[in-house]
């Protein structure tokens, strides 16, 4: 089995240190950045299978970090994590980037390490699918019990309504 590898992004250094003790015991390769520009250069060199990615940072903050990953490593699991709680981030955060877990500072340690444990096994089993990849395989699903449909739609409730 191939080890996971975890990117950790912070600009606060001793933050990043604690993450790391916390999950000292885990069989994960760890990377660090102290900015999202240092974690799109570790992107473009190695295969990370979860980012968490604090919001607050100088230059590209967390929540342009991730969507940037997000086009541009669809397979990666992402989990934002603030001290600061601002609805509209944790909206588009969940709402544009899916991430996986929003995790507030400070952050309890066993729920850091059970979060990250979690989102491996579902990096690693296929369970995690990018939002893009779901909607491709509703479409496929939905054209092959329903052929000629033309319209998807999505109501208030949360169900899908079809048109031909």
């Amino acid at each position: 089995m191939t080890q996971q590898t975890l990117l950790l992004v912070d600009d606060e250094t001793s933050f990043l240190n604690s993450m790391i003790r916390a999950l000292r015991n885990e069989p994960y390769i760890f990377m660090v950045a102290n900015n999202g520009q240092e974690a799109l250069e570790i992107l473009k060199e190695f295969n990370v299978d979860v980012v968490v990615a604090d919001y607050k940072m100088p230059g590209l903050n967390g929540l342009n970090l991730l969507k940037q990953i997000r086009v541009a490593y669809p397979l990666v699991t992402p989990i934002m994590l603030t001290a600061f709680c601002d609805v509209n981030v944790v909206l588009q955060a969940v709402n544009e980037i899916r991430v996986y877990k929003f995790l507030l500072k400070p952050v309890k340690l066993d729920d850091f390490r059970i979060t990250i444990k979690f989102a491996m096994k579902e990096n690693q089993s296929g369970l995690y699918v990018p939002p893009e990849t779901q909607l491709e395989e509703l479409y496929d699903d939905l054209e092959r019990n329903f052929p000629g449909i033309t319209t998807v739609r999505c109501d208030t409730d949360g169900y899908y309504l079809l048109e031909e």
